[in-house]
């Protein structure tokens, strides 16, 4: 999942867009949570926008993951 998420976000980086004839950099904040056991749908969607959230308060343009009891970049 994170060689992938990284992937993507490594790609729309290195695209140039265009609006109304000005250059636009995108860049984009993934974050990513892994099924426990124990999740519902709540708690799951609920890990995986901590993550999100937290990978744009971190400097965007990143991946973050969070599991149920660990954190990591």
């Amino acid at each position: 999942g994170l060689m992938i998420a990284e992937k993507i976000r490594q790609h729309v980086e290195q695209q140039q867009y265009a609006y109304n004839d000005q250059a636009l950099k995108l860049t984009v904040s993934i974050g990513l949570t892994t099924l426990q056991p124990e999740d519902t749908l709540h708690t799951l969607l609920s890990r995986a926008d901590h993550a999100m959230y937290r990978a744009k308060q971190t400097g965007r343009n990143r991946t973050c993951v969070e599991k149920s009891h660990s954190v990591y970049e």
